[in-house]
């Protein structure tokens, strides 16, 4: 298993500036216990769910435990490219702060409304989507069948740590807590689309060379 490249994708979900806003919003807003709750699970749900699609492919792919398959290797650059590509777009807007008009409205949201931005964050997030496909794929051509549920589960658990951490820490943290998460959503507004420079471009050139190491080696 290449827990380096599963770990760092996991990490790279786990930055997502936008989703952790929001959630801030949740844990802020009038029905902050119930709806911080509905978010976190159903990110966690979609989460597994865009993973094990990942490892499907690579499962349809031809991948064994011996490593990728070529078409596999050709998957991991193409997701690349796209990686870089998002990340090239966010640093060229890094100096951008403004907020997305969704933040306006999440505070009066209630459990049915803040459980569609769960696919927000998952499977229809462009820079997600392609990171857990990719987890899926590095799962998949390392192991088969119930071998994959393990380290999809520790993947999963990995690259949600910062919701199901910071809902926690808002239920039982009390004021403080509030104070101190409130401070973290105005610096990642500020900051949002450098961070997400930085996270993508790192995770591209991991996968870019992981799916050359696969061409090359085929």
């Amino acid at each position: 298993m290449a827990w380096a490249t599963l770990i760092g994708s996991a990490i790279a979900f786990a930055v997502s500036p936008v989703t952790l806003i929001e959630l801030i919003l949740v844990l802020v807003s009038r029905k902050r216990v119930v709806n911080s709750i509905v978010l976190t699970v159903g990110i966690i749900v979609l989460a597994f769910v865009g993973v094990m699609i990942g490892v499907g492919g690579a499962s349809a792919a031809g991948d064994t435990a011996s490593g990728p398959s070529t078409t596999t290797a050709v998957i991991f650059v193409l997701l690349a490219l796209a990686l870089l590509g998002l990340a090239a777009r966010n640093w060229q807007n890094r100096a951008d702060s403004s907020q997305m008009a969704i933040f306006t409205k999440i505070g009066a949201m209630g459990p049915k409304s803040v459980l569609l931005l769960a696919p927000g964050a998952t499977l229809v997030n462009p820079k997600n989507l392609i990171i857990l496909l990719s987890a899926g794929q590095t799962i998949g051509s390392s192991a088969s069948g119930a071998g994959t549920i393990v380290p999809a589960m520790v993947f999963v658990l990995i690259a949600t740590s910062p919701f199901w951490a910071s809902t926690l820490y808002a239920l039982w943290g009390g004021a403080a807590a509030e104070r101190r998460l409130d401070g973290l959503r105005v610096w990642l507004m500020a900051k949002n689309r450098l961070i997400m420079a930085v996270v993508l471009g790192v995770l591209g050139l991991v996968l870019l060379a992981k799916g050359i190491g696969g061409l090359v080696g085929s």
